[in-house]
């Protein structure tokens, strides 16, 4: 299993989307968060199992809810850092 790292702007990404679906219905953003943490748990049992975005990232969608992982593997370290988590909508920044 690789190690997991979440950078400071996937912690914001995750902390905000909670809020939103909070703020709409409360519970949705646990069920968010919850969702977020089941596909991170898939990434790093088998990283190399999702979709290339460009040369370096890769990308793991999440099941219930307009929202895309984006991270980078490495795999002489067995490391997955986390970029980003954005809304399926939300322009993806030329430098993730």
């Amino acid at each position: 299993m690789a190690e997991l790292i979440v950078t400071s702007l996937a912690e914001v990404d995750i902390a905000t989307a909670f809020e939103w679906y909070e703020a709409c219905c409360p519970g949705v953003g646990t069920r968010f968060v919850l969702g977020v943490d089941a596909v991170l748990a898939a990434v790093a049992r088998k990283p190399q199992a999702f979709s290339v975005r460009d040369a370096s990232h890769r990308m793991a969608m999440l099941d219930r809810f307009p929202y895309s992982i984006y991270f980078l593997f490495i795999p002489e370290r067995e490391v997955v850092s986390v970029r980003r988590v954005l809304h399926f909508r939300r322009d993806i920044p030329k430098r993730i």
